[in-house]
């Protein structure tokens, strides 16, 4: 699922559907 990597927490996928809204900060490589 590169979507997820691409914009994490801006896709809705089955595993981004929960919100993860600091998992933005902390994927933000």
């Amino acid at each position: 699922m590169p979507d997820i990597k691409l914009m994490p927490g801006l896709v809705e996928t089955p595993e981004t559907k929960l919100p993860l809204p600091e998992r933005s900060h902390d994927s933000g490589n």
